[in-house]
Order: structure tokens, then sequence, then C-alpha cells
């Protein structure tokens, strides 16, 4: 990023790299690698106890397909709310780095203008938007799990019900043994989805930080040229000569400088 154009430290606020360079780092570095953990202990464990019940009481298996289907549709509709404003709240803590980074750099002015009041203002305003997206994503994230824990109710019910029509047909032992691991495995389940929406949430940082790997660099400061000059005992003499030079400062906008020559 330190050979990236200029154009990208003009377009971007200070505060906005700086919260890629920690809270998008903190977030790759220690949140991803625990949600993987869980989540993936939590698919291995679902496909287990799903094989031994469909061997012991297929019936139940019936019951836990269609709670996984129910928690799947539930976690659809509640993980794109995340994801807006999970990025909302990425977006929202660059002005405040950059407000309060502006206000340490110059705190000696606004005390002799008297100024602070007015960027104190601007820093609770954005910190007050900030803060509102980081409640709704709370927010969504309550929806997602009351919905998931109230199928977790209704799965045990149903699993109970059914264990009890079986009595007679099937080995007591294993019909117990088969209601206990799958009502664990629906509970463990449910926090594994929503530990994937968060995961699904958190990869937005990856994303922004993949896009600081692919800015435009500025151009080379040595050429392979450069040598051959030398050799050249390039500059000969200390003089500076432009011909009908024509330049601006970044593709797409009007010439700083147009059909310009001089002699220095």
């Amino acid at each position: 990023m330190l050979r990236a154009k200029i154009l990208f430290f003009d377009s971007n606020p200070i505060g906005r790299v700086v919260t890629r360079f920690s809270k998008d780092v903190g977030v790759l570095d220690f949140i991803i690698p625990t949600l993987t953990i869980f989540i993936v202990q939590g698919i291995f464990r679902t496909v287990t106890v799903a094989i031994t019940i469909s061997i012991i009481n297929p019936y139940l298996f019936i019951v836990l397909f269609v709670g996984g289907i129910l928690m799947i549709i539930v976690l659809k509709r509640g993980t794109p709310s995340m994801v807006v404003s999970q990025g909302f709240d990425g977006q929202l803590r660059g002005p405040i780095h950059s407000t309060f980074a502006m206000i340490i750099n110059g705190l000696v002015s606004l005390r002799a203008a008297d100024k602070l009041k007015y960027f104190k203002q601007d820093f609770n305003s954005n910190l007050e938007k900030c803060a509102n997206s980081t409640f709704c994503y709370a927010l969504v994230n309550r929806w997602l799990g009351l919905r998931l824990d109230m199928i977790c109710v209704l799965f045990t019910i149903a699993t109970t019900g059914i264990a009890f029509t079986q009595r007679g047909r099937v080995n007591s032992g294993l019909l117990v043994l088969s209601l206990q691991i799958i009502t664990d495995v629906i509970a463990f389940f449910s926090i594994s989805l929503r530990m994937y929406a968060e995961f699904d949430n958190f990869m937005t940082s990856s994303q922004r930080m993949v896009q600081y790997t692919k800015l435009p660099l500025e151009d080379e400061l040595i050429k392979e040229l450069d040598s051959s000059l030398v050799k050249q005992s390039w500059p000969s003499k200390g003089s500076i000569e432009l011909q009908n030079v024509t330049m601006c400062y970044r593709e797409g906008i009007e010439p700083s400088i147009n059909n310009l020559s001089f002699k220095i």
C-alpha cells in the first residue's frame, strides 16, 4: 500500500485506512479462526448424528430434516440485514478515526480558536451513526437467534412425541439414545448456523483487505535504462527544456498544463 498512487490517499481518509489495519486485521486474526472451528465441528456433529438416527429410528430423521430446512430459511432471511449493517459499521468507523486524529493534531489551534465544541459535535455525530449500525447488527442477530431457538423448541416437542409413539417397536435404550443425541445436536446446529451468519458478515473484512492488495501502484522509481544513462554521464549539463508538454494530475480530468514549452 505504501507504493499506491497518491490518488488513493487523496480520496480515502486516514480513518478508513486505520480501520482496515486495526478492526479488519483483528477480525481475520482472532474472530474468523474461532468461528471456523465451531462451524466445522457443528457440521460434522450433525452429519454423524443424522447417520446414527437414520439407523436407529428413521422417523426422527424426518423431523431433523424439517428442522434443518426451517433453520436455513430463517438464516437466509436474516443474513442479508446483518451483512448490510456490518458493512455500514465498517464505513462509519473511518470518520471517527479521522475526526479523532484531526483533533489531536490540531489541538493547539482548536483551543486557540475556541472550536473544540464544533469538532466535538462532529465526533459525537459520527459516533452515534456507528453505534446505530452496531445496534442494528445486534438486533438482527437477536432476531435470528430467537427464531432458531423457537425452532429448537418445536423440534424437541416433535421428537419427544415420535419417541413415545415408537415405544415397543424400537429398543427403549436405543430410542432414549437417539432422542438425547438428536435434541443435543439440533441446539448445537442452531448455534453453528448463528456463527455461520456472523462468519459470513465478518468475511467482508477479508474482502476489503484483498482490495488493498490490488491497488494500482505508482511507476517504478528505478528504470532499466537508468544504468545506461549513468554510463553516458547524464545529465551532461544543468538545464531543463520542455517542448509542447501537456500534463494532468490523473486520467479522466482536464490537463493542468497544456502545450507548454520553456527552457531553464
